[in-house]
């Protein structure tokens, strides 16, 4: 139960949405000894019984601030002649700055920029690297304020602007085209006949990659001209059989796109609870291996709840990729460069995780209990170490189809479908059936098989 006093409504709902929304049993109390077990309520409380109590404070305080300003006028020169000699202790004042020798001001702004930098890391839980970004990026402003001789204040009433949200969005989209995410939801039963909401966010892939494209780098890497094919070297994805042999990827300008997955565990700083999340991302690799390894060539493509995955969270999720993908690969995209418009193709080349993340995705069971728990050849979990040393005939791609027919088929009996998936080792059809090739751009870790089913 918490005991903090606030001024205002707002700013009490604010503290409880940001320190105890993870608290289910947390009760709310209004200043008429109320308790309510959610915001709304309380807020619905405060609407209909304190609109009154409110507006008649109001009253009072302008009928105390008209006495206050008559005190104010009598004892106008005591006031004044007092204020001189009380200084504010707080770093939003600067009536003091004045007073101060220049090394006394400069430790008064040292200790304003350390406390800033200490608010972000312990109130708000930045990095040790993102206070050195903010340290490193007020240096640079500085001096460009001093090299160009920019008027300060102007700077401040700028950065006063800056505060809202909404115009920090409307300024990054307009110089850095930034893409804010979308947010969705939809409804899902349970095993257990539960009803849950399942929330995701993704990024419209085709813009995304529009402004990937326009950049002048990513423009260089496009249309450099790569090296002659070493068979006993091979560079880059390009040097590969697959790429060199494949009708569409063999060509240099037809992109590559690679799909990357992975759950990241986020835990609240003020409880033990832990939430993992799905994180899907893409990269490029018609550009050099050395730029498209970093960080910044990696692009989100959406994220959901790790949880919601056996519940068809990612058929919702990966919905405008998807989309995006057969946009890429049917009609191309058209961007403009130097005024002039240039068309791309591509396709989806591979999907890359661990061993989970590639088995959920692609809908193959991700234990070896299956009978066939190997997707790309038919030995069986009983027969393991038996035919180890036997070399299968590789499943194919019409295989595999029919495989995925026959679940399809079964998909209404329980029993013949559980039969089915558990013989083949698939959940369900892969979510891009229809952009690759299943069986050879499915890579996957298949020490991590062996070792399970050995083990």
């Amino acid at each position: 139960m918490c005991k903090t006093d606030f001024k205002t409504l707002s700013a009490y709902v604010k503290h409880q949405r940001d320190l105890h929304s993870h608290n289910k049993h947390m009760k709310l109390i209004c200043s008429c000894g109320g308790t309510f077990s959610t915001l709304r309520s309380l807020q619905a409380h405060w609407s209909r019984f304190h609109k009154s109590e409110e507006l008649h404070e109001d009253i009072e305080n302008d009928k105390a601030e008209r006495r206050e300003a008559t005190v104010e006028k009598d004892y106008e020169y005591e006031d004044n002649a007092s204020q001189e000699h009380v200084g504010d202790d707080t770093f939003n004042s600067s009536s003091t700055d004045e007073d101060l020798s220049q090394e006394e001001q400069m430790k008064m702004f040292e200790k304003r920029i350390i406390y800033m930098v200490l608010t972000l890391q312990t109130v708000y839980y930045s990095s040790e690297a993102a206070a050195e970004f903010v340290v490193s990026s007020l240096m640079e402003l500085f001096l460009a304020v001093s090299t160009n001789k920019l008027d300060v204040k102007t700077l401040a009433v700028c950065l006063e602007k800056l505060k809202s949200s909404h115009i920090r969005k409307k300024k990054a989209t307009e110089y850095f085209r930034y893409i804010e995410p979308i947010s969705r939801s939809y409804r899902t039963t349970t095993n257990k006949k539960e009803i849950k909401t399942v929330k995701y966010a993704y990024v419209p892939f085709i813009q995304s990659l529009k402004n990937y494209l326009e950049l002048p780098e990513v423009q260089a890497d496009l249309n450099r001209v790569l090296p002659a094919y070493d068979p006993n070297c091979i560079q880059d994805t390009y040097d590969g059989m697959f790429a060199r042999y494949h009708s569409n990827f063999s060509s240099s300008t037809y992109l590559k796109i690679e799909l990357n997955s992975d759950d990241l565990t986020v835990t609240n700083p003020i409880s033990h609870r832990a939430h993992s999340i799905f994180f899907f991302y893409w990269s490029l690799l018609n550009v050099a291996r050395e730029k498209r390894s970093r960080q910044p060539a990696k692009r989100l493509v959406a994220a959901c709840p790790k949880w919601a995955r056996k519940y068809g969270s990612l058929y919702h999720t990966m919905d405008d990729f998807l989309m995006g993908m057969h946009e890429l690969s049917t009609t191309g995209i058209t961007i403009s460069i130097n005024d002039t418009d240039v068309t791309y193709y591509g396709g989806l080349f591979l999907s890359l995780g661990d061993y989970p993340a590639q088995m959920s995705l692609n809908g193959f069971k991700e234990t070896v209990s299956a009978t066939h728990f190997c997707h790309l050849c038919d030995i069986q979990h009983n027969n393991l170490e038996a035919d180890i040393d036997y070399d299968f005939q590789s499943i194919t791609t019409d295989e595999y189809k029919r495989r995925c027919d026959d679940l399809d088929l079964a998909g209404d009996c329980n029993q013949s479908f559980d039969y089915l998936s558990k013989k083949y080792g698939i959940n369900s059809r892969s979510l891009f059936d229809e952009v690759y090739d299943v069986i050879r751009q499915c890579p996957f870790d298949v020490m991590h098989t062996l070792l399970e089913a050995v083990a």
